[in-house]
């Protein structure tokens, strides 16, 4: 059976990667990321400890843990704008071998389930 979850933790964890990587105009910046499928999987892996890492890939990993265990609670609304587009891209089923790797390594007994279940639903009701 198909993990539903998959997309959205994934997206969750991007999210954090893409708020260590932006840069003057963040919205161009990550658009242009989430559209190369190359860039996606080199970030993922860097987080998944299975390839090497960027200044940016080593920053996220920093904040990764503190990420997704309060769902962007300290994030001003820019940069929840920001990881917005991230989710709603990595919703795509493309991304969904990578979501289960992501949730074996960060949240293997579903403890934040329900944070980033909330963030989720303020993504849809903020982000057109």
């Amino acid at each position: 059976m198909k993990d539903k979850r998959a997309p959205f933790y994934l997206s969750l964890i991007l999210v954090g990667w893409a708020i260590a990587v932006v840069a003057e105009d963040p919205f161009l910046r990550i658009n242009s990321l989430l559209q190369d499928e190359a860039s996606v999987q080199y970030y993922a892996n860097c987080l998944l400890d299975k390839g090497p890492c960027s200044g940016d890939g080593r920053a996220m990993k920093r904040l990764l843990p503190e990420f997704i265990t309060t769902s962007c609670a300290r994030c001003s609304e820019r940069y929840k704008k920001i990881g917005c587009e991230v989710i709603l891209t990595m919703q795509q089923a493309k991304y969904d071998n990578l979501w289960k790797e992501f949730l074996l390594k960060y949240d293997p007994q579903n403890l934040y389930q329900t944070n980033l279940q909330n963030f989720m639903q303020y993504c849809r009701e903020n982000i057109k």
